[in-house]
């Protein structure tokens, strides 16, 4: 099955199982946010060859931890650049991003929400969660929180791997 069939077939799924999740259009200017008392427990994204950028797709977890009290991160990187964040206090729970075509590359700003527990535990950053131009389908392992991220781009493929930082609250 071709990365873009597969994509499909799990946003097909996604649509079904009632999951709040939109393909964003490569090139294009995009801002997801997860409904309140969600974070952000699944990315799902593949590279366009003929656009040079992603599509990406993000699914939100319900949990009661999560609070309403959030707030948007300033620009994270600019292009071509190494993206490191963490939210201050709480979870991922939005992703907004612009992409250039000059570059080919994109830059981002992350919303976080505090968590009612916020002593957290058991942190670790995953390995790379996509290979470049490859298909990135990341699942944050139950109990786990996103809290943040590190990105880096590569001239040569026109494109950025990535890796989570999760967390479990206490």
């Amino acid at each position: 099955m071709t990365p873009v069939a597969t994509l499909a077939s799990l946003i097909l799924l996604a649509q079904i199982m009632s999951i709040n999740a939109v393909l964003t259009k490569p090139d294009a200017t995009f801002g997801k946010q997860c409904p309140a008392g969600t974070g952000i427990s699944r990315i799902i994204s593949y590279y366009s060859s003929g656009h040079k950028d992603r599509a990406w797709a993000f699914f939100c977890r319900r949990d009661l931890k999560i609070t309403n009290t959030c707030g948007w991160s300033g620009w994270l990187n600019w292009y071509e650049q190494e993206l490191l964040f963490q939210c201050p206090t709480g979870v991922l729970t939005g992703v907004f991003s612009t992409h250039n075509n000059n570059y080919q590359d994109r830059r981002f700003r992350f919303r976080c929400c505090r968590t009612k527990r916020v002593c957290q535990y058991d942190c670790r950053w995953t390995g790379y969660v996509n290979t470049f131009k490859g298909l990135k389908n990341y699942v944050v392992p139950y109990g786990y929180f996103i809290t943040g991220a590190k990105s880096h781009h590569d001239n040569r493929h026109e494109d950025r791997v990535w890796r989570f930082l999760i967390c479990r609250f206490h």
